[in-house]
């Protein structure tokens, strides 16, 4: 347990208790010996004085630039202005809005004083953001200008937001500049358990079922971040390196390799609002990027695009992709295209902090998303027996480690499909593993749906169908396709005369755009179910690849 009005003293000293021992262990990761004693803000910025007056964050959408040496003071002074509102130990923050650098020290105050992120998409409708709001009871919800109307008509439906923080000048919301213009340079005596405390409330749908949140502890993201770091595996050198983030800081992977790799190792991180390839691209090329993370569906784009080749990226030496699997062919055309040794993958799940495997600098397999990182156990059973299985056989693969979450936030049966016991957690992916270590991801067993890096949950898609007066029965599925990895796609009983462009609307108008039914909807008289009337998708899936041969041209 650790009081926060020693952290400002600490700032200086705590670079001492970050340098682990690294040993080998003979079928899992690296075992490194974890900071436990240390809340995630100090760990994060405990050497940022060293770094002084270099650039810790670009913002590329604007130019402005934010220093190391003012991260400390600017941390404080959230933490000091949320303690003023009324923010206390285990009360909820949601962060809804697109990447700003604004969003690190805000993320540092907040859990600096025992508050809680909650990060919510910037693609969720009203009533996404609403029911996600009243679940996790946030006190105050932050957002950015282009998802602030949405924002206010969220937080008027719910009565436990207090107040609405816009990142940079919205009517009706207070301007985040203001909020933190009087603040004082002190911390609240606060404590804080690492092992215990949540820092993070990410929301994910798990092997099954609609989203729901997985509480993050200190412990868990100060251990992910601290494995990733490690020489094998993404190691930054202070002032050299630039890390081009584009990948959504709503996501466990944005905070973890987004923000928290580069922070802890001083390099420089260039944000971008959102992906757009030509932007992007100019990116990489003007801040001399030398690290970026993004998904297949983002190098698909990417391989495509006519800038490319235009563009000097002769400073870029990672591109680490997360998410998916990624297509060999693609890998082979984009290495060529970049230069660079391999595209490096990496794979996890948000209960894991978003890490798991990932593929080392030097030990690169074509097909592989890698192997167990410095202290994560990695293994492969039987779906059904759960039996372990040997390298080389097919099976689920199956976490434990120390940035693995033990449970959902209110979730009594999803905890009990999820955890395994003494510390293991599935992933309802199918995979397995090499003689020399790789794994590889060939299937899936749970019913999550990856559009271009989201997850989508098909049972919230059918719920909103059934909400439909035409609808009798749905079913949604994911339908492979090259661009965006899968697209939702629905079979439909209907009651009544109805049209599929009626109910794609309809599922727009409620849902985020990533929620959307790109893959069409198709009418059937029924839905075909298992003996315990659970709907069959592997049955709709086969269906609809083997009827339909346009959906079997999209994933090729």
């Amino acid at each position: 347990m650790m009081r926060n009005r020693r952290l400002l003293h600490l700032f200086g000293s705590v670079k001492f208790l970050l340098r682990p021992s690294v040993r080998k262990c003979h079928s899992t990761g690296a075992s490194l010996t974890f900071p436990k004693n240390i809340p995630l803000p100090l760990y994060l910025l405990g050497e940022a004085s060293t770094y002084g007056d270099q650039v810790a964050m670009i913002n590329a959408d604007t130019g402005q630039k934010f220093r190391y040496d003012n991260l400390q003071g600017d941390s404080i002074k959230v933490s000091n202005s949320f303690f003023r509102l009324g923010l206390r130990r285990g009360d909820v923050v949601c962060l809804y809005g697109s990447n700003t650098p604004e969003m690190l020290p805000i993320f540092c105050g907040v859990t600096a004083i025992g508050g809680i992120i909650s990060p919510a998409m910037t693609q969720m409708s009203v009533v996404e953001l609403t029911n996600q709001l009243r679940d996790c009871r946030a006190k105050f919800l932050i957002t950015t200008p282009e998802c602030v109307i949405r924002a206010k008509a969220a937080s008027e439906k719910c009565d436990n937001i207090q107040e609405v923080i816009v990142l940079g000048q919205a009517e009706g919301c207070r301007p985040f500049s203001d909020l933190i213009k009087t603040a004082k340079l002190s911390f609240p005596d606060i404590s804080i358990d690492p092992s215990k405390d949540i820092a993070l409330m990410p929301y994910s749908a798990g092997i099954s079922g609609k989203p729901k949140a997985v509480l993050l502890t200190h412990y868990n993201l100060i251990s992910a971040i601290e494995a990733l770091r490690q020489p094998d595996f993404i190691p930054f050198e202070p002032g050299k390196d630039h890390n081009v983030m584009v990948f959504p800081v709503t996501h466990a992977t944005g905070i973890v390799i987004g923000f928290g790799l580069s922070l802890i190792q001083g390099a420089t991180i260039i944000t971008l609002n959102r992906f757009e390839a030509r932007s992007y691209l100019r990116a990489l090329q003007k801040y001399n990027g030398t690290f970026t993370m993004t998904t297949p569906s983002m190098l698909w784009h990417l391989n495509n695009h006519p800038l490319l080749k235009e563009m000097d990226l002769s400073s870029l030496q990672t591109v680490f992709s997360q998410s998916a699997p990624l297509q060999p062919c693609l890998v082979e055309q984009l290495t060529k295209k970049l230069n660079v040794p391999h595209i490096r993958q990496g794979y996890g799940l948000t209960e894991a902090c978003g890490v798991g495997l990932a593929t080392p600098i030097n030990d690169w397999k074509s097909g592989s998303v890698g192997v167990p990182i410095p202290g994560m156990e990695v293994k492969v059973i039987d779906p059904n027996t759960h039996e372990e299985l040997s390298a080389g056989k097919e099976g689920e693969i199956c976490l434990r480690g120390p940035s693995v979450a033990m449970k959902f936030w209110k979730s009594y049966n999803e905890n009990e499909n999820l955890l395994l016991g003494d510390g293991w957690i599935r992933t309802g992916d199918i995979g397995m593993c090499s003689a020399e270590g790789h794994y590889t991801i060939v299937d899936k067993i749970k019913s999550v749906i990856k559009y271009k890096g989201c997850q989508v949950s098909p049972e919230e898609i059918e719920d909103l169908l059934l909400n439909h007066p035409a609808v009798l029965d749905a079913a949604v599925i994911g339908l492979p396709d090259a661009e965006a990895g899968e697209v939702p796609t629905a079979l439909v009983v209907k009651q009544r005369n109805v049209d599929a462009k009626e109910l794609q609307n309809f599922v727009s108008e409620n849902s985020a755009s990533f929620k959307q039914l790109r893959g069409g909807i198709k009418f059937h008289p029924e839905i075909p179910r298992l003996p315990d009337g659970s709907i069959s998708r592997r049955m709709i899936r086969d269906w609809f690849l083997e009827f339909h041969p346009l959906h079997a041209r999209r994933a090729n």
